[in-house]
C-alpha cells in the first residue's frame, strides 16, 4: 500500500518564463523582467506516497545556487524539514516593482462602513506552515538592505513560528536576532529581541527607506512584544524596553546649534542671514534607553556629546501618529565656530532648552526664549540684591548673602582666627543659610 522508492531526478537548465508563455501561466510583476530566466534542479531522493526526501539537493535560479537536503512527510498535511546553503540571492528582483503600487485610489467606502483591511496579517498563511530546519546564506539583498553570512533556525508547527538563533553580518557589524510570530489566536501575537553590534547605521537606514536620519556606530537592544490583527494594531500595542548606543555620528533633519544662534541673535535683536550650514547636529556620542508602552516610546536619559554641545534630554515619540515631543537641554561648551555659524563663546556654560516637535518627516526645534530670559533676568536680580546686602549690612555678612543666592563664593575665616571654639572646629562647615541665620543674630543681638 506505501511502497517505497528510490532514484535521481536532474531537470536541464531551461527558462520558466518562456515556459509559463507556452502553458498559458501567466506571472505575476517583478522588479527585474529576466528574473526566472533560468532554472535547474538535481538531487538524489527517496520516498513513498506519502513522503519525500531530497538528498544532495541541488538547484539553480537564475544566478543562485541552492543546495542541501529537503524532507516532505505526509502530503496531506506537509511537514518539512530542511538543511539548506544558498550562495545568494536578490530577493528584490522577485518583487513587484516599485511603480505598480502606485495604483489609483479606491473607492470610498459607505459612510459608517468599517475600514479597509487589505493591510491585515496574515494568520491563515502563518498557521499553515509546518517547518523545521537551517538556512544558511552568503549574500542576500532584501527591502534594499544587503547582508553576509545569515544563518537562520526555524521551527513553525501550528500557528507558532520561531526564528531563532538569526544572526548576520551587517553593515560592518553583527546583527543577532530572536523573532517569535504567534497565530494561533484571533489576533497576532508578536516579539523581537534583537542585537546591532558595531553596525554602520548609515548606510543601513539609506539602503532601507532612502533616507539615512542618524549616522554613526549603533550599538543597540531592542526587547519588544505586541499584538493585532494589522501592523497598525501591533503598532498601538508596542511595549518593552531597550538601549541605544551610537559613535561618531549625526542627526540630520535639525542643526541645533544653528537654532542657537538665531534665538541668540533674537535675544539682541538681530536678525541672522540664511545660513547654507547642514542641517544636521554632529555628535562624538549619543547613548540612551527607553520604553515602549502602547506605542509610546519614552526616553528620560539621552546625553549626546559633541565638540561644540553637551545635550541631555527626555520625551516621548508616539509610534502610530509618526509624532515627537521632546525636550532638549543643551550646554555650549565650546568657544569656536561649529557647523557651520557663527561663535557661540557668548552663550558658553549656558544651559539652554530646546523643544523638539513635529513629525518624523519633518521634526521642528525651537528655542524656549521665554525661560532663557527668565533664567537671564532672575540672576541679575539676585546680583543686584546681593550688592545692595553688601552696601547695606557690611562686605562680611553681605558676602554670606551674596553666596546662599550662588553670586559669590564662600567666605573664609582670616588667617589666624579660628572661627570658634575648638568643638566648633570640628564640625563640618555649616550650609550658607546657617550661616547667614548665625550672622544675622551677630549683628543684631543688641535689639534682642
Amino acid at each position: 500500500d506505501n511502497p517505497g522508492f528510490d532514484g535521481r531526478m536532474e531537470v536541464k537548465p531551461f527558462n520558466f518564463r518562456q515556459l509559463a508563455d507556452q502553458l498559458g501561466i501567466k506571472l505575476p510583476p517583478m522588479a527585474d523582467s529576466n528574473s526566472l530566466g533560468l532554472v535547474e534542479l538535481k538531487t538524489d531522493f527517496t520516498g513513498s506516497r506519502r513522503s519525500i526526501n531530497a538528498r544532495q539537493l541541488d538547484i539553480t535560479l537564475d544566478k543562485s545556487k541552492l543546495r542541501g537536503q529537503l524532507a516532505v512527510n505526509d502530503f496531506t498535511n506537509p511537514a518539512v524539514d530542511f538543511r539548506l546553503v544558498l550562495d545568494e540571492i536578490d530577493i528584490d528582483r522577485y518583487l513587484p516593482p516599485e511603480n505598480t503600487q502606485e495604483t489609483a485610489s479606491p473607492p470610498a467606502p459607505p459612510t459608517g462602513a468599517v475600514k479597509a483591511v487589505d493591510n491585515r496579517l496574515p494568520l491563515d498563511s502563518i498557521r499553515q506552515i509546518n517547518a523545521k530546519g537551517t538556512l544558511d546564506i552568503g549574500k542576500l539583498r532584501l527591502s534594499g538592505t544587503r547582508s553576509e553570512n545569515i544563518h537562520l533556525e526555524i521551527n513553525a508547527s501550528k500557528g507558532l513560528l520561531k526564528l531563532h538563533p538569526l544572526s548576520a553580518s551587517l553593515y560592518q557589524g553583527l546583527y543577532q536576532g530572536n523573532i517569535s510570530l504567534d497565530a494561533r489566536g484571533s489576533k497576532l501575537k508578536f516579539s523581537l529581541i534583537h542585537n546591532l553590534k558595531n553596525v554602520q547605521i548609515g548606510p543601513l537606514l539609506k539602503d532601507l527607506s532612502g533616507d539615512d536620519r542618524i549616522s554613526g556606530t549603533a550599538n543597540n537592544r531592542i526587547n519588544i512584544r505586541g499584538s493585532g490583527a494589522t501592523v497598525e494594531q501591533i503598532k498601538q500595542t508596542l511595549n518593552g524596553s531597550g538601549q541605544f548606543s551610537f559613535t561618531d555620528g549625526a542627526l540630520k533633519g535639525i542643526n541645533i546649534a544653528e537654532s542657537i544662534r538665531r534665538a541668540e541673535a533674537a535675544l539682541k535683536g538681530e536678525t541672522l542671514p540664511p545660513s547654507d550650514a547642514p542641517l544636521k547636529t554632529d555628535f562624538s556620542s549619543l547613548t540612551g534607553s527607553f520604553t515602549a508602552e502602547k506605542g509610546a516610546i519614552s526616553n528620560q536619559d539621552l546625553l549626546a556629546k559633541s565638540p561644540l554641545l553637551r545635550i541631555n534630554g527626555a520625551g516621548k515619540i508616539d509610534l502610530p501618529a509618526e509624532e515627537i515631543d521632546y525636550g532638549l537641554k543643551v550646554t555650549v561648551v565650546g568657544t569656536y565656530e561649529g557647523q557651520g555659524g557663527r561663535d557661540l563663546s557668548e552663550l558658553e556654560g549656558l544651559t539652554i532648552p530646546v523643544k523638539v516637535t513635529g513629525n518624523f518627516d519633518n521634526p521642528k526645534p525651537t528655542v524656549d526664549l521665554a525661560n532663557l530670559i527668565r533664567e537671564q533676568a532672575s540672576q541679575e536680580v539676585k546680583n543686584k540684591l546681593a550688592d545692595k546686602l553688601k552696601d547695606e549690612l557690611g562686605a562680611d555678612l553681605g558676602g554670606i548673602v551674596g553666596h546662599a543666592l550662588g553670586t559669590t563664593p564662600a567666605p573664609t575665616a582670616p588667617d589666624g582666627e579660628s572661627g570658634g571654639d575648638s568643638k566648633a572646629e570640628q564640625e563640618p562647615a555649616q550650609l550658607p543659610e546657617k550661616q547667614l541665620e548665625k550672622a544675622l543674630k551677630d549683628k543684631f543681638k543688641g535689639l534682642f
